[in-house]
């Protein structure tokens, strides 16, 4: 729900999940001042998803499949190359089925640097807490700020107020951190970061906003795709 990736596939297989120890992620951006209020952080989508949402935003990342993949100890040491860098934001995909090596990853940073972390996950909270997806879910919740949790329901679009994609979704803030009440009053912002030969948009855009992109998109034949940042 916080990135567009389009190459004209849609396929779902839950046949590869990475190896221990090891992400595999859709795509990374080091600066954004989008899905996060304040600082300006840094974003990293998990590849996979097994929820299928209708409406989804980001539909070539729900199949299980080789994307890039990395340790965390390389990931936290790309993240932290940028000393501007005081907040990070988790989205996919869905982040909790890699728990383990992204809690992993978490905890290297913040042997480095005091950061915020805001997860975006669609299953809810207490999804996570009673019957979690994956080894290492509590783990992760642990080095989480704050949980956005639950499935887009398209007929619940929130476009104009909070970082949700639709009202069913909660802000759990798990840590002071973040202040209480921040996400729901934090701007909407979309930015587009162009590449040679692809394009990706970060943020949750409205509708008008994320049809406008598709047409430019189809009018000069680019993939929005994985790259890194």
């Amino acid at each position: 729900m916080t990135a567009i990736c389009m190459n004209g596939q849609n396929h779902y297989s839950p046949s590869h999940l990475p190896p221990a120890g090891i992400l595999n992620l859709a795509h990374v951006v080091r600066r954004t001042s989008a899905l996060g209020p304040g600082d300006v952080r840094s974003v990293v989508w998990f590849q996979g998803c097994p929820l299928a949402c209708p409406g989804c935003i980001a539909p070539e990342w729900q199949a299980f499949k080789p994307a890039l993949q990395t340790t965390p100890q390389d990931l936290a040491e790309w993240f932290l190359r940028d000393p501007d860098v005081h907040a990070l934001t988790l989205s996919g995909g869905e982040p909790t089925l890699q728990s383990k090596a992204a809690a992993e990853f978490l905890r290297l940073v913040r042997r480095e640097r005091e950061i915020s972390v805001i997860c975006f996950s669609g299953y809810t909270y207490e999804q996570l807490r009673s019957s979690p997806p994956a080894l290492g879910v509590a783990d992760l919740l642990t080095q989480v700020d704050v949980l956005v949790d639950g499935p887009f329901q398209r007929e619940l679009a929130q476009t104009t107020q909070g970082l949700r994609g639709s009202r069913n979704q909660n802000f759990i803030y798990l840590t002071e951190r973040i202040p209480a009440g921040s996400l729901e009053r934090a701007e909407r912002k979309v930015e587009i970061h162009i590449h040679e030969d692809s394009a990706v948009m970060v943020g949750i855009p409205r509708p008008a906003v994320l049809s406008a992109f598709h047409r430019a998109l189809a009018a000069r034949q680019l993939d929005v795709q994985r790259s890194t940042s």
